[in-house]
């Protein structure tokens, strides 16, 4: 399972839209976003977009990246061998 696409949303206030900031995960070719990744104070939160469901707290945007597909490791983290 490989990311299919990404879009970000950033409410600047101007448009009158209301929401967050935002990312919205595609994984496969469908219409509904997998997964949102959104901040919450000083933790991303990722949510199963489809269930509404909250799956993970990460410290930083790029360990919720690697939540929804671990591809590389986080840089930092070494694994014993």
């Amino acid at each position: 399972m490989g990311l299919c696409d990404a879009d970000i949303f950033v409410s600047d206030g101007d448009t009158g839209a209301v929401g967050s900031e935002m990312v919205l995960v595609w994984v496969r070719e469908s219409a509904d976003p997998a997964y949102i990744i959104r901040p919450e104070g000083l933790r991303w939160v990722v949510v199963d977009a489809i269930r509404d469901y909250e799956l993970s707290r990460q410290t930083s945007f790029e360990h919720a990246l690697n939540f929804v597909r671990p591809v590389l490791p986080v840089q930092g983290s070494t694994v014993a061998a």
